[in-house]
């Protein structure tokens, strides 16, 4: 008996997830034969295409095995199936690429015996486009999140510098390019550990600006380099606005304190001091050191680095 299929819902449930979510979205069906008979409890086959009726976009396929309730009713949700040879990745569809509109195939049959027929073609309406709303944030955002890194969301990576291929994250690579760094068919994300950010100097001048911008270096092999988005520049302390020197090394002497006996007289240059005993009262008075010939001083002290106060969290970036 040749199957007939009614469609009556096609439930494309988005709530919060992205272009490249493998979320999926719910689909439900009922099932009936050519006399309008419900086919309760029968083992069926179904096959979903998803691909671009406008504009190029991915081709996904995928086919799972259900059974109807007693009452014809199956459900299921479209990017959890079994991915058919040569299909693209179901995360990798991009429903907000402009110019591109999908549609969305659905072929059923029995399990046992049966062969395919098209029981639905048509394009998706706007509601699958919610996927792309997922807070309203666009694939290449960077934001801090206070959390482990195991409890990074979904949709999210963090910015370690890993090196990711083009073919997985064809949205994230469409956002940051090659910026962060490149190889072959991979790109790296940024890598923010122990890092501050910085707006691109984007070629002003003036106090405000980068003045070190040019010379800014790529984040990894391959990356921007110069004033552009994906460079880093190594830490340093600005030249104080005061002036001071330590750069005299010739000879030079130095006042000190004296503190001596004898009423007020250095009983020890005068030969007054003998067997320890001293007469007078403690006086203080200011000497010069005798020139000590051609020398300097060091100064020395300091932290390792310049910094604000901080606190730490993981850089995350929405592919």
């Amino acid at each position: 008996m040749k199957l007939k299929f009614t469609f009556f819902a096609l439930l494309l449930s988005f709530s919060v997830f992205a272009q490249t979510s493998d979320k999926g979205f719910s689909f439900q069906g009922f099932a009936i034969d050519p006399d309008g008979k419900a086919l309760g409890s029968t083992a069926i086959t179904v096959r979903f295409t998803i691909s671009a009726s406008v504009g190029a976009g991915g081709n996904y396929s995928e086919t799972m095995s259900l059974t109807t309730d007693p009452y014809g009713v199956f459900h299921t949700i479209i990017g959890k199936g079994v991915k058919e040879s040569g299909s693209a990745d179901f995360k990798n569809l991009d429903f907000t690429k402009k110019g591109v509109v999908y549609k969305l195939k659905a072929e059923v049959k029995k399990t046992n015996g049966g062969i395919y027929s098209t029981v639905n073609e048509s394009d998706f309406n706007a509601v699958p486009y919610a996927r792309s709303a997922e807070n309203g944030v666009p694939v290449g955002t960077v934001v801090a999140f206070a959390g482990d890194k195991n409890n990074v969301p979904t949709g999210w990576l963090i910015c370690d510098g890993a090196s990711i291929l083009q073919s997985d994250y064809p949205q994230l690579y469409a956002a940051i390019g090659n910026a962060w760094g490149t190889s072959g068919s991979s790109f790296n994300v940024p890598d923010l550990r122990g890092m501050f950010l910085r707006g691109v100097n984007d070629g002003i001048t003036g106090s405000l600006s980068d003045p070190d911008a040019t010379s800014r270096s790529a984040s990894k092999s391959g990356g921007n380099s110069g004033d552009k988005v994906g460079t880093v520049q190594a830490d340093a302390s600005a030249m104080p606005n005061t002036a001071y020197s330590n750069s005299s090394n010739g000879a030079h002497s130095h006042t000190y304190d004296d503190n001596t006996f004898g009423n007020g007289t250095n009983c020890w240059a005068a030969g007054a001091c003998s067997g320890g005993a001293y007469a007078g009262s403690n006086v203080s008075s200011s000497k010069t050191s005798s020139v000590d010939g051609n020398h300097s001083h060091t100064i020395s002290g300091g932290d390792r680095e310049t910094r604000p106060n901080n606190a730490g969290v993981y850089y995350i970036i929405k592919f």
